[in-house]
């Protein structure tokens, strides 16, 4: 529908009889997860490569790089794991690098490397991100282990209330 605003993240699915057609992934709240829209770069790149084609690298730069940017904007490199669907803005405050925000924090670093290290932009953003993820989700056990807190909570760079569980998805942490 023309009322509707524009989508300003990528979709987490296609129609494939009709790819104009975006879906949402939560439609009654339109959020989208960190994790799906920081997603594509690698396969985009690879998909670019392939082809011959560089708009497949370019859309996936492209939204990496709003992602990097409203992370500089708001003094958030640990992005919270929700987007507002219409609006280039976090929809959370909840931050992880767990389920709903790992794979783009794994890409990265990953989108880093697969440049031949000539995207520094994709360095530096994983670096300020792990800095604040030190801060905001490395805990000790009462035994002495150290963890990777599930979730905190930030306002604008500042954390608090951790979560004293580990999520599974966090184990690609350096």
């Amino acid at each position: 529908s023309t009322d509707m605003p524009s989508h300003q993240w990528p979709s987490y699915a296609i129609n494939i009889a009709h790819p104009e057609e975006e879906l949402v992934l939560f439609p009654e709240t339109s959020k989208e997860s960190l994790a799906d829209a920081g997603s594509n770069l690698l396969e985009f790149t690879y998909l670019s490569q392939a082809t011959g084609q560089d708009k497949y690298r370019n859309a996936a730069q492209n939204v990496e790089n709003r992602l990097i940017d409203l992370a500089a904007k708001t003094n958030q490199h640990l992005a919270p794991k929700l987007l507002e669907g219409f609006t280039q803005s976090f929809a959370s405050k909840n931050v992880t690098v767990g389920g709903m925000a790992d794979s783009y924090f794994e890409y990265l670093m990953k989108g880093y490397l697969q440049s031949g290290e000539s995207e520094r932009r994709l360095l530096l953003e994983w670096k300020a991100a792990m800095k604040q993820m030190r801060q905001a989700l490395i805990r000790t056990s009462k035994d002495g282990r150290t963890y990777i807190s599930q979730q905190a909570v930030s306002d604008s760079g500042t954390f608090h209330g951790a979560v004293e569980e580990m999520d599974h998805l966090s184990c690609f942490m350096p």
